[in-house]
């Protein structure tokens, strides 16, 4: 019998950390093909948008930050994406490098910023709710008061 083994009593190892698998790293390559021929040229700021929502959700998870921040940079998304159309203003010649055409890919960001920003405020609401209550279930409370 091997030393250590469950059979002989001996300590189990360490739990390591999960491989990549070639259908992770697949998986990545394609996302990532995918998002430049989609987005192009800004394919880094669709990156930035999800990148900068799951930060706010796994930094902030059940405080009341949370939904704030969330919240922010989901109106702050949306006065950036509409500001081409006032292209006079101070903050539409601020942006307009965000809205070059020539380089924005098959779908440009801005048309898809609404989907991304809907996604990034369902996920972050759905993961502050249960935060909450994972905390709320292990002081023995609700999360949520009942609707009357």
């Amino acid at each position: 019998e091997a030393a250590g083994g469950a059979a002989g009593g001996g300590k189990t190892p360490p739990a390591a950390a999960p491989a990549v698998t070639m259908s992770a790293v697949y998986h990545l390559v394609v996302g990532l093909v995918l998002l430049v021929v989609y987005h192009g040229f800004y394919a880094p700021v669709v990156l930035l948008l999800a990148g900068l929502g799951y930060v706010i959700a796994t930094t902030f998870q059940g405080t009341h930050l949370s939904p704030v921040l969330t919240w922010g940079l989901a109106l702050g998304t949306i006065v950036v994406k509409e500001s081409y159309r006032l292209p006079n203003t101070k903050l539409g010649r601020l942006t307009a490098p965000l809205f070059v055409s020539n380089f924005g890919g098959m779908y440009p960001w801005k048309f898809a910023a609404n989907f991304i920003i809907l996604r990034i405020v369902s996920f972050n609401m759905d993961y502050y709710w249960a935060c909450r209550e994972a905390a709320a279930a292990a002081k023995g409370k609700e999360a949520r008061p009942e609707p009357p």
